[in-house]
């Protein structure tokens, strides 16, 4: 016989008998079930000194069976039958009764005490969710049949059939848990529809602000009045008052959550057709649905919940471009200036990707607390999805005090954000847009802020940029070039280009480095730095370097045939390669297609590129390795990495960047700098390589340094493939 019952087991306990849908039936079906699993005669559940289900005691229990299952002794005597022993369970603190269970040959041992008294506050639990829900549909059924007394007063209407229809579709749509939005315009639409097109307004307070309020429904055709200051004072005065205003032109009735005030139903003028009495009656028809609507769908949380993001509790874009909107109407009519700040969280990406998405999480709250502590008071801050933040600054006296908000939260971004015992690190990108009596509307001026977000990214993430109408027209050819890229990789007009690297001393060409160029039929030359962060954004880049490792490879084939059989060739990986998958696969089969050994391709990876993903890219770079492949590390000294952190990745190769050459002819300061780190690499068995190496001076220098190899344009400009051979 089972004496213990795991939390599985209560748990599909407790399912079966909420399923039973009453208090009876469930009752029955957990006598039932405790009999079975105990192999007990009697069963019972008492509450209120009676018998609500029993098994092997009759339909109609006398009293003094009744007293005996209540008493809890631990026998218990039925005439005819025995004595049985029993054992008495209360349904819990919050609910009256007790499970009874009576059996004949064996005493009750203590595990299946205990397992009874699981079930009996299971039990117990399951009786108070249900007999919750029958309160809740005998309250619906009330507030139902309130609203089917309201009709009456709409009885002399000539729409009378389409306003019942309109209510009961409502209804419907409340019983049914349709989305809370959908219910409200449902509201809006149907009172605008039976007063033949008139103003149809739902305005609710603001849960963060008492004495804000938002528009959260509005009939289509009448967007003027979102801002109508008539419509939202008749709005407020129905709440303040929390009774019907009838101000002629319109009319408002306050709508309830839970007996609350929590917003106002406005209806605008009507046509001749429709009597004062005839739209008052109407008001107050689809306040009551209005009302129902509310409290349905949990009340005032699922009001919160339409206009406010889930995850960090700020308003979201709805409820941002509402306060905009009405932000702007001060704006034009008092001929003041607004800003609007667009946030975009730099390196997110990474956070989520490294770290996991729960980490994510807390960050993007981090992030919104110190939204909210930096910005002015009266000042709203939006989350508008994703790693993006929105801030509405009223009013502004110029776009100096702009920058100053968007310096401040910059600054309180960067700190660090102390998350499950680690320091987290990210830095907010900031557009500012100004908004005046010039500007249109609320989308256009987060659009601009956008724009500007985009060109601080650009130019430095981790700053701001203040928009300036040229800058739209860049970004639209931004998009265009992005979408050119693509043509331009699926018909061929991309091309390579190799920049010879040399041996110090001496000078002898012993590698190159592939470069990518591409022409533009009608702009021209376009700068690697500006196509390839496009082809990142895109994915083009994936492709764009699997053709790059094969044209390389198959250039390095036909110079090793042609009689330098010892030239290597270096190919750069973007990040977006190095989270390929495919990578190893795609670099296995240039190798394979064209006959190149291993050890005459180097893979170049930034520094940036090695850090975004530590322990991923090493894994990356291992794989790389184990194929024979040579490996190093570009640009290095423009970055955040160290050497400590490098020597965990299985690097050949230390390229300098040329940020670290430029001075090191002239400036012994310079010159030390780029010493201790060419020292570095050589204590670490590092090939080094001087970039950017452009004057006489420089090649000095790095003779009397620990430099093996150098490149730049004092040795050669990147050349054609042809031309190769005339170099080496």
């Amino acid at each position: 016989m089972p004496t213990t019952w795991s939390t599985l087991q209560l748990t599909e306990f407790f399912s079966a008998i909420t399923r039973a849908g009453d208090v009876a039936g469930a009752a029955t079906l957990a006598v039932e079930r405790a009999a079975e699993a105990t192999e007990a005669e009697l069963a019972a559940v008492v509450r209120g000194g009676e018998l609500i289900a029993c098994l092997g005691l009759g339909r109609q229990p006398s009293g003094d069976l009744l007293a005996g299952v209540t008493s809890g002794a631990e026998t218990f005597t039925v005439p005819g039958f025995g004595t049985f022993h029993s054992t008495l369970h209360p349904l819990g603190r919050d609910t009256e009764g007790f499970l009874f269970l009576g059996r004949l040959d064996d005493e009750f041992e203590a595990e299946e005490r205990q397992m009874l008294q699981g079930m009996a506050k299971v039990l117990g639990l399951a009786l108070r969710g249900l007999e919750t829900l029958a309160a809740e549909r005998d309250l619906r059924r009330e507030r139902e049949r309130e609203a089917e007394a309201r009709l009456v007063l709409v009885n002399a209407l000539e729409k009378r059939e389409q306003l019942l229809g309109t209510l009961l579709q409502i209804q419907r749509a409340v019983s049914q848990r349709a989305p809370l939005q959908e219910v409200l315009d449902s509201v809006t639409r149907g009172a605008s529809g039976v007063l033949e097109g008139a103003l149809a307004a739902l305005v609710l307070r603001d849960a963060d602000a008492a004495d804000e309020t938002m528009v959260a429904s509005l009939t289509p055709g009448h967007e003027d009045s979102r801002h109508d200051p008539q419509v939202l004072a008749v709005a407020v005065e129905a709440m303040q008052r929390d009774h019907p205003v009838d101000h002629d032109v319109v009319v408002a009735a306050p709508v309830h959550v839970g007996g609350d005030v929590a917003g106002s139903l406005v209806l605008g003028r009507c046509g001749d057709t429709i009597r004062s009495q005839e739209r008052r009656d109407v008001l107050a028809a689809f306040a009551e649905q209005a009302s129902l609507a509310l409290t349905g769908a949990h009340s005032v949380a699922a009001v919160r919940q339409a206009y406010h993001d889930g995850l960090t509790g700020l308003p979201n874009r709805t409820l941002f471009l509402e306060r905009l909107d009405r932000a702007l109407e001060v704006a034009h009519r008092t001929r003041t200036a607004i800003a609007v700040l667009f946030l975009d969280l730099d390196l997110f990406k990474q956070v989520n990707d490294t770290l996991g998405h729960a980490v994510g999480d807390e960050l993007l709250r981090g992030v919104a607390s110190r939204l909210s502590t930096a910005v002015r008071g009266g000042d709203m801050a939006a989350r508008l999805g994703g790693d993006e933040f929105a801030i509405l600054l009223e009013p502004v006296d110029g776009g100096d005090q702009a920058r100053e908000v968007a310096d401040r939260i910059i600054a309180s971004i960067a700190r660090p954000f102390e998350i499950g015992g680690k320091e987290v690190l990210t830095r907010a990108s900031i557009g500012i847009a100004l908004g005046d009596a010039a500007c249109t509307t609320a989308g256009d001026l987060v659009q601009d802020a956008d724009v500007a977000m985009y060109r601080a990214k650009k130019n430095r993430p981790g700053t701001s940029a203040m928009f300036e109408p040229g800058m739209r027209t860049e970004l639209l050819r931004h998009v265009e070039l992005g979408t050119d890229a693509r043509r331009a990789f699926e018909s061929g007009e991309f091309r390579l280009a190799y920049q010879p690297i040399v041996a110090l001393p001496g000078g002898r060409i012993t590698a190159v480095e592939a470069l990518l160029r591409w022409t533009h039929p009608r702009l021209g030359p376009v700068a690697p730095d500006t196509f390839i962060p496009l082809a990142e954004q895109s994915g083009l880049i994936i492709d764009l370097g699997r053709w790059v490792l094969r044209e390389a490879c198959r250039d390095l084939a036909g110079w090793r045939a042609a009689g330098l059989p010892d030239l290597t060739v270096s190919v750069n990986l973007s990040s977006r390669q190095l989270q390929d998958e495919q990578l190893v696969a795609d670099v296995t089969a240039a190798l394979a297609e064209t006959g190149v050994p291993a050890s005459a391709l180097t893979l170049e990876v930034t520094e940036t590129a090695l850090m975004r993903d530590p322990r991923e890219v090493q894994r990356r770079l291992r794989a790389l390795k184990s194929i024979g492949v040579r490996l190093a590390v570009d640009d290095f000294g423009n970055g955040y990495s160290s050497m400590a952190q490098l020597s965990r990745f299985p690097i050949d190769q230390l390229k300098v960047d040329k940020s670290l050459i430029d001075g090191i002819g002239t400036d012994r300061r310079q010159r030390a700098i780029a010493r201790s780190v060419l020292e570095l690499g050589a204590i670490l068995e590092l090939e080094t390589v001087a970039e950017g190496v452009e004057e006489p001076a420089q090649l000095a220098a790095l003779t009397a340094l620990p430099c093996t190899l150098a490149q730049g344009f004092l040795f050669a400009e990147p050349v054609r493939p042809e031309q190769v051979g005339d170099f080496a």
